[in-house]
């Protein structure tokens, strides 16, 4: 099963524990702010263990912004502080045909490199948009502008 596996139950058990405080202090507020780190944390192994899953190496038809914002949420997350993403996404970009998880590597690799540019820290930010019969992903940060292009469905 994995290290995120382990994790898992570790946080479920974290989880369970801060419920019942909150029945025994239901106005305690760091009770909330246990479950809101262990949701985050959560969060952050389900996109671990999905990104190191292997490719599907089938392409499917699939709409890109809704992953691009999932991943934004996780890069936000793990980027560290002083990094700050923003998005940038058309809301008429076609579904494209290419493999989902692919697509969510590609970003992070671009992120992680752009935020290795910027040790003092910066603004990283994600675009989509439409360019001949393609979209093009950006992933921008001061002075670099990364682009990938991927066929539309």
């Amino acid at each position: 099963m994995g290290l995120t596996h382990d994790l898992n139950n570790a946080l479920g058990v974290i989880r369970n524990t801060a419920e019942i405080l909150r029945r025994v202090r239901p106005d305690d507020p760091q009770i909330g702010t246990i479950l809101d780190a262990a949701e985050h944390a959560a969060e952050t192994c389900r996109h671990i263990a999905a990104l190191s899953r292997p490719s599907l190496k089938a392409p499917i038809l699939f709409d890109p912004n809704p992953g691009i914002e999932r991943i934004a949420r996780f890069l936000a997350s793990v980027l560290g502080e002083g990094i700050e993403i923003h998005r940038e996404l058309d809301p008429n970009v076609q579904s494209i045909l290419f493999d989902p998880l692919d697509l969510e590597r590609d970003i992070v690799s671009l992120a992680a490199d752009a935020r290795d540019a910027m040790p003092e820290g910066g603004a990283i930010t994600i675009r989509t948009r439409v360019d001949d019969n393609a979209v093009v992903v950006e992933v921008l940060s001061p002075g670099r502008t990364q682009r990938l292009r991927y066929p539309v469905g």
